[in-house]
């Protein structure tokens, strides 16, 4: 048994790439050849100090919640070695107790994509018209439901039920939730399973430009994020990312007025505060809120 390995296979298959990538970073700050392989890394002498050199090695790299990811896995390492006894419980707290990155300054990242430019990422008449209609209700999935784009690439035909439109999606940790589909996602997923094969179960399969079906394997999270970036410069607008989408729903539903908790478990996040953070309304609902208080003149 190996402290990777047993740490691994208490994830869910979407999160396990993302976070090797993380455990990667930081071991990076350690031995640049335990950054290739971390199984690699001689678990059994982590401490507290490594952790330390690799928080020290990580400041001023990325962002404050792609350091935290990075924090997390190597607790979750340190953790699944004190499970098989490779690391004494004392050491293990004092790993554990090494604090998280403070967000500081403006918290929002990523960008809010107004209607208009939604409207000309959809349109899609110079693409292939099987090709199109694939990334259109790959694209409604992840704006009209909020999904990331490791739960999108991963559903399968059996995850959709079109009788009352509903996703069941597994996310982070392999927790599974219920995503209602709205009318203009389900009508984008309807046309979409017209076309795909039936012995087909991945939803949405490789394909080539000219619209062949090619294997039923899903397509990856970085061809989501290449395909976004196609279709934003063939439309000509600024760069959108696949959260910018999960983004763009979350501030949306609560200009709508949606309740936060049952965003956040639209959204599949543990914690409210993840969910604040993707508001990205700006001083418009800043400003919508202070009105509505009574200030006698």
């Amino acid at each position: 048994m190996h402290p990777v390995l047993v740490w691994l296979a208490g994830l869910g298959p979407t999160s396990r790439p993302a976070m090797v990538c993380a455990l990667r970073r930081g071991l990076a700050a350690l031995d640049p050849a335990a950054a290739q392989d971390p199984l690699a890394f001689d678990w059994a002498t982590f401490s507290h100090a490594h952790m330390l050199r690799c928080k020290v090695g990580l400041e001023g790299r990325g962002s404050p919640a792609s350091r935290n990811m990075t924090l997390v896995a190597l607790r979750g390492v340190a953790k699944a070695a004190w499970q098989i006894r490779w690391l004494p419980l004392d050491e293990y707290e004092r790993i554990r107790s090494v604090r998280n990155f403070k967000h500081s300054g403006e918290t929002g990242k990523g960008r809010f994509i107004p209607r208009s430019d939604r409207a000309r990422l959809f349109r899609l008449d110079a693409v292939h018209p099987v090709v199109a209609t694939r990334d259109r209700a790959l694209m409604s999935i992840l704006l009209g439901g909020g999904l990331r784009r490791a739960e999108a690439v991963a559903l399968r035909r059996l995850d959709i039920d079109q009788v009352d439109s509903i996703i069941k999606v597994t996310g982070k940790g392999g927790r599974v939730r219920r995503v209602p589909c709205s009318r203009a996602v389900a009508s984008a997923i309807e046309a979409w399973l017209v076309l795909l094969p039936p012995e087909y179960c991945c939803v949405f399969p490789l394909l080539s430009r000219s619209g062949r079906f090619l294997a039923d394997r899903s397509i990856s999270g970085a061809a989501v994020a290449e395909l976004l970036r196609r279709r934003t410069a063939k439309a000509g607008l600024p760069a959108v990312k696949p959260h910018d989408l999960r983004r763009t729903c979350a501030s949306d539903c609560l200009e709508a007025g949606i309740d936060v908790l049952a965003l956040q478990r639209l959204l599949g996040h543990q914690s409210a505060n993840t969910t604040l953070r993707y508001d990205m309304r700006g001083d418009k609902a800043r400003r919508a809120a202070v009105e509505a208080v009574y200030v006698p003149g």
